[in-house]
This record gives C-alpha cells, sequence and structure tokens, in this order.
C-alpha cells in the first residue's frame, strides 16, 4: 500500500491552537491539522507554506517539527510529520473547510478527530504543557526573571539619558560616529513626525556604534535581533533557576523573552525612541543641516514644514468655517429618526415636494433615481444629477442627487440628507458631513438610524442651528420566525433571500431555476436601471422571489414578506466578519412592507438563525465620530499633490472629527504625478469613481488622462473605434462581460460629462442602455454564471463555501488514484 507523505501545521495564538473540519470526502466532518500532501522536490517546510496560504489565505514561517505519526486508512497509509507555527493573528480564510475553530488543548480533544491526527494530538499536548510550565514559572518567578533581563540589557539600561541623546545628537550632525563601519544616514529614508515640543523620528531604528554594547553589532534594526542576543544568556540563567527544564523547554523559552521585552519597553527600538523624544524637532533639524550627507534631507524637511503651515493657515479653527455660505444662514434642521420602513424618507420628501426648491441627497444613484421619478410624476420638476448621469428638466426648482454631487453653493428651501448613519462610513462618510455642516438652506430634514441621532445633533449644535427631533415607529411589527428553514424547499412567494456574494446571488438564483421557481436579483455590481427593472418584477408579481446582497438594506423598497439569511459572514473589503447588529436590522427591516403586510418576518438557515436573533434584538451603539473629506481648496497650497493630500492624512485637526481614508487617491497621484504637473487635472481624475483593482478600468482610465493631459480635443468616434469595448459582442456576451462593459461606459461617461466633452454622450447612453437591455433580458431569462470548481469545472452546490469539488479535494490530499 502506498504512503502518502503529508505535513501539518499546529497554528498557535496566545495558548490557543486551530482545527478545521473536513468539508469534502469520506472522512468529511472529522477535524484535522491544517495541511496537506508534500509534492515531489518539496520540503515539508516549503509544503506548509504552500498549503496554508491555498488553505486559509495565510503566511506563516513554520517553526520546530513536534512529531510525526503514521497511520493506515483502508484505502492507503499516510505518514504526518506536525509543525509548530506561532501566529500573531486569528484571522483565516476558509477555502476548503467547512469550519474552524481556535482552542485549548483540552477543548480539541472534545473535537471528532481523523484517527492520524489524534496521535499528533498526543504529542501536541507534551509541548503545549510544557509550555504551560514554562509560563507557570516565569509568573511565578516574574521579579526573578525580570532582574536576569535586566541584568543581560545592563549594557543597554547603563547608559544614561545624556549619554544616549549626546549619541543621537552626533549621529545626526556628523552622520558617523567611531567604531561604525561603512556607517550611512540615507535621507531617502530618514523622516521627522512632528510631536509639538518634542521630536521622534520614523526610523524604525538608529544604527548605533559597537562600542554601546558587548557584542559588536552596530545594526540593532529589530527586536529580533536584541532576541538573538540574549537567548544564550538567558537560557543559562533558566537552567541555573530550575535545572530540571529540558533542553526543548529552554528552546521554546525564546517566545518568552519577546513577551517580556515588548511588555517592559526594554528592546532597543524604545529606547533610541525616547532619546529621540529628548531632542526637539527644530534642534534635530538644525544638527541635521550641519551633515553634508543630508543636505537634500534637510530641504524636503523645510519643504514639508512650510507645506504644513500653509494647510494649517488655510484650515480655518473651527471646521464648519469650511462652509461660509450655510454660516451666513440661521438654518433649522427636522432630525427624522426611526428603523427602516418607518417612513422617515416618505414625510421628508412630502415636505421637499411642497417646497418652492429643493434638493434631495441619498447614498444611490438609484434611491436618487427613484425620488427624481416620484416627483417629476407629481408634477414637481425635478432634475436628476448622479456622478453616472444627468437628466435636466426644463424649468425644474428641484434636484435629487447623490449626496457626494451636492451643490453646497446653490440655496434651497427645503433640503433632505437620506441615510444620514452612513457619516460613520471610513470612505463616503465625509460626504454627510459635508452636507449637514455646509448646505445652504434654511428648513433641512435628515433622515437616519436612531444611532446617528446624537453625532447628527453634536454637528448641528456645532453650527450654533436649531433643530427638533421627530420620531418614526414601524407601523408593522417585523417577527423573527423559529420555524427550521432549509432551502430551497422552505422557499416562499415574497421571500427576500439575502447572501454577500455576486457568486452567491447567482447560485442561489440557479438553485431556483432547478425548482422552477421566478426569482429577481439584486447586488450592487447591476447597473441601476437592471436593479429597478428586477425590483419591478419582483413588485409586479412576475417573479416570486427576490435573491439579493445587502444591496437590498438601503433604499430599495419592496414588497417583502419575509426577509431570510442564507449567509451569516460577509468581506467588507478588508477581512471576512460575521454580520454587525446594525446591518442585520437594517435588511430584516426591509419586510413587511406597510398597506401590503399585516407583519414582517424574519429567519435565517439554521447554522446562523440564533446569531441573526441575537443581531435582530441587539442594541447599537451610538455612532462617535464623523468623517471629513479632503478640503479641495487646499490644492492651491504650492507643492505636489501628493504632498497636500499625505500632509493632510497626517495633520492633526479637529478631534471631534475623524479623516475619510484616501489611500486610493494617494496611490492614484503617484501615479500620475511623473507624467504632469497639474494638479487640478490630476485631482479631477482621481476623484472619478471607479475600481483600480479591475485592469480593464484601470486601462481606460490612464487612457483618458493622457488623453485629456495632451490637450487635444476629444474626438469620441475615434476613440470609441479603437477602444476594446467596442468590439464585444453584446448578443453573446455573458453576464460578467455585460457587467464590465457597463462598467466601462459608466467611467468613459462620467470622464467626458466632467471635462465638457458633450458630443457623444448621446451615444455613450445609447450604447449603456443597450448593455443594461442585454443584462435585463439574461436575467429574464436566468441565464447565469453557476459555481464551479475552479479545477475541473464541475458545478458546485449553492452554499458551497470553497472553490473546488470533492473529486478534487480528494485528489489533491490523498493523491490521483484516489477514488
Amino acid at each position: 500500500m502506498d504512503t502518502i507523505e503529508v505535513v501539518g501545521a499546529a497554528l498557535q495564538n496566545k495558548g490557543s491552537v486551530f482545527a478545521a473540519m473536513r468539508g469534502y470526502g469520506p472522512y468529511k466532518g472529522f477535524w484535522e491539522f491544517p495541511g496537506g500532501k508534500i509534492e515531489p522536490g518539496e520540503t515539508p517546510e516549503q509544503a506548509l507554506k504552500r498549503e496554508l496560504n491555498e488553505e486559509l489565505g495565510i503566511r506563516v514561517t513554520p517553526g520546530r517539527k513536534i512529531g510525526e505519526a503514521t497511520c493506515e486508512y483502508p484505502e492507503f497509509t499516510v505518514h504526518i510529520q506536525l509543525f509548530l507555527c506561532p501566529v500573531k493573528t486569528r484571522s483565516v480564510k476558509l477555502t476548503e473547510h467547512t469550519e474552524g475553530k481556535w482552542a485549548s488543548h483540552r477543548e480539541l480533544r472534545k473535537l471528532n478527530w481523523l484517527k492520524a491526527d489524534i496521535e499528533l494530538l498526543n504529542q501536541l499536548a507534551q509541548v503545549m504543557n510544557d509550555q504551560r510550565g514554562v509560563k507557570r514559572f516565569l509568573e511565578n518567578n516574574r521579579q526573578t526573571v525580570l532582574k536576569v533581563l535586566a541584568s543581560l540589557v545592563e549594557d543597554v539600561q547603563k547608559e544614561d539619558l545624556e549619554k544616549g541623546t549626546a549619541l543621537i545628537r552626533k549621529v545626526l550632525e556628523s552622520g558617523a560616529v567611531p567604531g561604525l563601519k561603512n556607517f550611512f544616514l540615507p535621507p531617502e529614508n530618514a523622516t521627522f513626525r512632528d510631536t509639538g515640543a518634542q521630536a521622534r523620528t520614523a526610523w524604525d531604528m538608529l544604527s548605533l556604534y559597537s562600542g554601546v554594547y558587548p557584542d559588536p553589532a552596530p545594526l540593532w534594526h529589530s527586536k529580533l535581533k536584541l532576541v538573538e542576543f540574549l537567548f544564550p544568556k538567558f537560557k543559562e540563567e533558566l537552567r541555573k533557576l530550575n535545572p530540571g527544564f529540558s533542553k526543548q523547554i529552554l528552546e521554546d523559552s525564546k517566545y518568552w523573552i519577546e513577551s517580556f521585552l515588548s511588555s517592559r519597553h526594554l528592546y532597543l527600538n524604545r529606547i533610541v525612541r525616547y532619546w529621540m523624544t529628548q531632542i526637539s524637532y527644530d534642534e534635530a533639524k538644525s544638527l541635521l543641516k550641519k551633515n553634508p550627507r543630508c543636505a537634500d534631507f534637510v530641504e524636503r524637511l523645510n519643504a514639508r514644514d512650510r507645506l504644513r503651515d500653509e494647510m494649517l493657515e488655510a484650515i480655518p479653527d473651527r471646521i464648519i468655517d469650511l462652509y461660509p455660505i450655510a454660516r451666513a444662514l440661521k438654518r433649522h434642521f427636522y432630525l427624522h429618526v426611526g428603523p427602516t420602513n418607518s417612513g422617515k424618507t416618505h414625510d421628508a420628501c412630502e415636505a421637499l415636494k411642497a417646497a418652492e426648491s429643493g434638493m434631495y441627497l441619498g447614498p444611490l444613484r438609484l434611491l436618487a433615481y427613484e425620488q427624481y421619478d416620484r416627483l417629476n410624476r407629481a408634477g414637481c420638476p425635478c432634475t436628476l444629477l448622479t456622478g453616472e448621469e444627468k437628466i435636466k428638466v426644463e424649468g425644474a426648482a428641484h434636484v435629487s442627487s447623490t449626496v457626494e454631487m451636492a451643490d453646497l453653493n446653490e440655496y434651497y428651501s427645503v433640503v433632505v440628507i437620506d441615510e444620514a448613519q452612513m457619516i460613520s462610513d471610513p470612505s463616503r462618510g465625509g460626504a454627510w458631513t459635508a452636507a449637514i455642516l455646509g448646505v445652504a438652506s434654511t428648513h433641512i430634514h435628515v433622515c437616519m438610524a436612531p444611532c446617528a441621532l446624537g453625532l447628527v445633533i453634536r454637528l448641528i449644535e456645532m453650527c450654533e442651528d436649531t433643530y427638533e427631533v421627530i420620531e418614526h415607529h414601524r407601523q408593522v411589527p417585523l417577527i423573527m420566525e423559529h420555524k427550521p428553514f432549509l432551502f430551497p424547499q422552505n422557499v416562499e412567494d415574497r421571500d427576500a433571500l439575502i447572501v454577500f456574494s455576486k457568486r452567491d446571488v447567482h447560485a442561489v438564483a440557479v438553485a431556483l431555476k432547478e425548482k422552477k421557481i421566478k426569482c429577481s436579483i439584486v447586488y450592487g455590481d447591476l447597473p441601476y436601471d437592471v436593479r429597478e427593472n428586477e425590483a419591478r418584477r419582483f413588485s409586479t408579481g412576475e417573479t416570486q422571489v427576490v435573491v439579493a446582497t445587502d444591496a437590498i438594506g438601503t433604499g430599495l423598497n419592496l414588497p417583502i414578506r419575509r426577509i431570510v439569511f442564507l449567509k451569516g459572514i460577509k468581506y467588507d473589503g478588508t477581512e471576512v466578519r460575521g454580520l454587525l447588529p446594525i446591518e442585520i436590522q437594517q435588511i430584516a427591516g426591509r419586510a413587511g412592507r406597510f398597506g401590503i403586510y399585516e407583519t414582517g418576518y424574519v429567519n435565517a438557515v439554521p447554522d446562523i438563525q440564533r446569531k441573526i436573533e441575537i443581531g435582530l434584538n441587539a442594541y447599537v451603539e451610538d455612532l462617535d465620530k464623523p468623517y471629513l473629506r479632503f478640503p479641495e481648496h487646499l490644492i492651491a497650497i504650492q507643492g505636489p499633490l501628493s504632498s497636500i493630500l499625505e500632509q493632510w492624512n497626517k495633520l492633526l485637526t479637529d478631534e471631534n472629527f475623524n479623516k475619510e481614508s484616501i489611500e486610493t487617491q494617494m496611490a492614484l497621484c503617484r501615479s500620475l504625478e511623473p507624467l504632469t504637473d497639474d494638479k487640478h487635472l490630476i485631482y479631477k481624475f482621481i476623484t472619478i469613481p471607479f475600481d483600480p483593482d479591475n485592469p480593464a478600468l484601470y486601462s481606460e482610465w490612464r487612457e483618458l488622462f493622457e488623453i485629456e493631459r495632451a490637450g487635444i480635443p476629444f474626438d469620441f468616434e475615434s476613440y470609441y473605434d479603437t477602444c476594446p469595448m467596442k468590439r464585444v459582442r453584446k448578443e453573446r456576451a455573458d453576464l460578467q462581460t455585460l457587467e464590465l462593459l457597463y462598467r466601462q461606459m459608466d467611467l468613459l461617461h462620467y470622464y467626458m460629462d466632467r471635462f465638457g466633452h458633450e458630443e457623444g454622450l448621446d451615444k455613450v447612453n445609447r450604447e449603456r442602455k443597450e448593455v443594461s437591455d442585454r443584462i435585463i433580458q439574461l436575467l429574464s431569462e436566468q441565464k447565469l454564471p453557476q459555481k464551479v470548481c475552479k479545477r475541473c469545472g464541475k458545478p458546485l452546490p449553492w452554499y458551497s463555501n470553497y472553490g473546488i469539488c470533492e473529486r478534487c479535494y480528494r485528489t489533491r490530499w490523498f493523491g490521483d488514484g484516489f477514488e
């Protein structure tokens, strides 16, 4: 019988070890250590790195081997080597396992382990017992161990503050000190960060000359090197304190040195940083002026200081004074507060409809379009203004707009600011802050969830404006069902099935199609008129069910009887996490449309039903701080735009605000600055909304920038005839291609509108409409992409959390000959 060589990882974090449950194969449901087969030519360590990256999406450095075991199964024999892998985070992304768990050894014992891993678990137990013994010893003898460490770093500590500061001054002034070989202070890597009366450097470690330390090692760039220096001596001292410690325990004590050094701030990095605080910023800069190697760096410091001073002068002492027109008005706010489906926006927009002039500001162009359509149908002429579309209505005194497009210089009798709880969004919240602080109107209606009320009131009081609170309550009760929900057996008419990725939306819709259940689908990448059409199909009964992401939670008013959560986790752009109570409540609140149903219902698949119920009834904490967006008038300050953006990011502003994230804009700015010094042109391009991580969209964006930078008239016909998007056969393209094509059209439309290239806009709009119509046709025919195995292409079930099928999983683990 063939023997399969396998490697596993005991991922360890703060006393807990990670275990994973198999999702496929004859041993589905059993727990194991993550890892996999050692491919030919690989060392166990190399195989482990690869497997952990593929299975869990993490990169680790394998530690020592702590055990091995051989186990015979009916089909094969497995020889497993287990490595201890300390990690700093518990964040993993399961791609091939059903479940993962961080647990103590006692908790791990309770799991149903594979036979091959049980022996390894016993070997791990001995290691963890040894670790606990070391930990107990160190905790019980904390003062003794601290004295040992103190004596070992005596040469670090005995340099008193005066000598250490003198050393720093010497390095800053001359760039070299006696005994330090090949020392060079690289000005391109050295920057100062102003901390008021004192200064620190952003050099993580200053290179020091060897005479300070007993070991002739001039460069101490990390805590690790100090640990390596102390480790041999520390082992000797531990052996004296406890002769019973085994060799392996002494080897493992390295991790405890790191812990003690971190908790006591003893490692060299902190000492050098402390020395640096004793030298003022001005003194440090004057010393650097004497250093011939730092002339360029000092000039950059001077330029940075001038830029900072100009920015501080350009920003008023009070953030609210950025909006002088609003400050000249006596404004009154009507604060509409309540849960979803409580009529907040309806009542606010009734006041807007009755006004002589008005502006609606919402988070989505779909919402802006809904109010535009509603006002015009009611006989109140209204213009639509979003980043991607303008529809001017003759004689209109009302505007329906996305919040980023708000005109803060135009006076309106009434303004409605919708979904104001988004003021705490790190990437978009600044638009709501600007609207509340800056809209020029005497009557402002703000619609929000209860958690935003206190924060909005603080902003209004800053402006010395008046307000009144109007509470709204659901007129239709919302009830959590406790009966089990199985998909697709328990799907009913007027259900909204909630998942959190486009891929899952398609997979669920395909599963419903197989059961001959007609459904609408809604997710963020769909063109807004397609989403509107899908909503219409559901509202008119053409479809029985809607399958949606959390895009349904904001603004889509659909006749939903019951919300059913099929997934309880989502990827938020940074990490995969569980749903927050405010997200659960916002989505669940869409059930039970007033005037159609007497009760709204919420349910979930069994494994997340309890979590959804807890989130539905949980208290949502009040929002803390609003976000500020970059003040556009700072562009006029002398200096590169990237420097201005970076300085704004670092600048200490009003402590009552957070700054909106501009990391993407800064990266885009740095990519354009080598091509032009026109800051206004660069700023216009980096604020065009598009996804720079999409290669096709980024390429189109760069090409449009090159056209505009050249200063030649934009010839739409010539551009469109040669661009790749024209070559797409819409009638044959799949849904994913059509969605990308629509986003490319959006980007082109946004560019042409922003830079005044009106000739050709009608054709772009017609092309977009053709793409939308084709998407609508595909959705009506339910021609959707299905989840497939990324290795063999076999269809996967809708609930699959990973990208490969059972057979490929078994082949990958057990070899090509396994069936």
